[in-house]
């Protein structure tokens, strides 16, 4: 069993439509991991940040997250997780001078998600992934006794299945097939915001040219249904890429997607993303992102450029 954590208290002025008030922020990340057996290994995550204010001790703001994981190993090369996630969050009404006791939102959430990986062969593994998200809200929209707050849910299902295999040496072949529905309402309806349902089915083939270069085809096939239009969405999604390695110096990804939809409408573009990450020593690596969205229909073009030093301590 081992035991790691640490807390955080800054006092600070902060900024209201009123006036200014000091105020104490405070972080704290903890982590509890156990392995009662050879085949388990349980693990708790705590991680609360809120702040006070200075003259009265309220809490005007809090985003409280707590996480569970187990493991399960039955076998050799078999395993089987689950995940359990759930969050409080609220700030209050800034303009509630002089007590800031009002609530203007909040939201409570929670999630579950369970994992099987089995390799049945050598040459092959299998992945399956269950996910459930679920969050009750309210939304302050009255800012005058009696207070009324609009209500708001949220659900998310996703379901993966990932198949590996390897062929040669020098091929592996990747699939994926994930369904996945969401619904966001309001108090008229639970799905009067979103109510959309998404297929996808993803190929993939790598070639293993030598210890440093891979090559890589891949395709993807999507029918999204929004229900709420009435109007459903197919996409194709062929691309290819390569990824170079030098020791553990340097890596350079690069990757080109064509993509194509139909909605009544047609709508195409073409991806172009390029990685580059360079260590300049053991714990200090430099890193290069260039990505590019060329629309052919509509016709447009977007280029975002990053650079930053990564520090590991």
């Amino acid at each position: 069993m081992d035991f790691e954590g640490k807390y955080t208290i800054n006092q600070v002025c902060e900024s209201f439509p009123t006036t200014a008030e000091a105020v104490s922020k405070q972080t704290g990340s903890f982590s509890l991991n156990w392995r009662p057996h050879s085949l388990w290994r349980l693990r708790y995550f705590f991680k609360p940040d809120f702040t006070r204010l200075a003259r009265n001790n309220a809490l005007i703001y809090n985003n409280e997250q707590r996480q569970i994981e187990a493991n399960l190993y039955p076998a050799s090369g078999s395993l089987f997780g689950l995940v359990y996630k759930s969050g409080q969050n609220y700030n209050v009404d800034k303009d509630d001078y002089p007590n800031y006791c009002v609530k203007e939102s909040g939201q409570d959430s929670h999630g579950v998600l369970y994992t099987l990986k089995l390799a049945p062969l050598s040459i092959m593994s299998l992945e399956l992934n269950y996910l459930l998200e679920q969050a009750a809200s309210e939304t302050l929209v009255a800012t005058q006794e009696p207070w009324i707050y609009e209500p708001g849910y949220l659900q998310n299902q996703q379901f993966d299945l990932i198949v590996r295999t390897s062929l040669s040496e020098s091929f592996s072949l990747d699939s994926r097939y994930t369904y996945q529905k969401n619904d966001q309402g309001s108090s008229e309806a639970l799905s009067n915001v979103v109510d959309t349902k998404n297929h996808t089915a993803l190929l993939k083939l790598n070639w293993r040219f030598n210890s440093q270069l891979t090559f890589y085809l891949a395709g993807s096939y999507s029918r999204l249904t929004d229900y709420l239009l009435s109007q459903v969405t197919y996409t194709l999604a062929p691309g290819a890429g390569l990824i170079y390695r030098f020791g553990d110096q340097l890596r350079i990804d690069f990757d080109y997607t064509y993509t194509k939809s139909f909605s009544g409408s047609e709508t195409a573009k073409n991806n172009y993303d390029l990685k580059t990450k360079y260590a300049l020593s053991e714990f200090v690596d430099f890193i290069f992102q260039l990505q590019q969205e060329v629309g052919l229909k509509p016709a447009y073009r977007l280029i975002d450029l990053t650079a930053n030093l990564e520090i590991k301590l």
